[in-house]
């Protein structure tokens, strides 16, 4: 399988996750009621996926590996590369915390951002 093939298929298995939880949750309101019940979830995705909990998100974690470049990859948020992660996530009402290192060689680091 060639890198665009699998890039292909990444895609279409995520925009098949979109439309399975559009599809069982047509209104946000209807997973907030679900997820009261069981008290916590964790979002995993992509820029589709984060855009739909932006703004109800208590924690949102952002890994940065600044010196990483993936061919044909994504901005982590709809808007980027327009804007920066930082800029979207400071739209949204959330400010950073202090980050954590992972690998200080490489400047990897992960950053929880809650909001205001």
């Amino acid at each position: 399988m060639t890198k665009r093939e699998r890039w292909s298929r990444i895609q279409a298995i995520r925009q098949e996750l979109v439309a399975r939880i559009h599809k069982k949750y047509p209104r946000v309101e209807h997973l907030q009621t679900e997820i009261r019940a069981s008290g916590m979830i964790a979002i995993i995705g992509g820029p589709d996926v984060f855009d739909m909990f932006m703004d109800r998100y208590d924690t949102f974690w952002l890994s940065e590996a600044p010196h990483v470049r993936l061919a044909g990859g994504e901005g982590c948020f709809v808007g980027v590369p327009a804007r920066t992660p930082h800029e979207v996530l400071a739209s949204h009402g959330m400010r950073p915390g202090a980050p954590y290192v992972l690998d200080a060689a490489h400047d990897v680091t992960v950053t929880p951002w809650r909001p205001e």
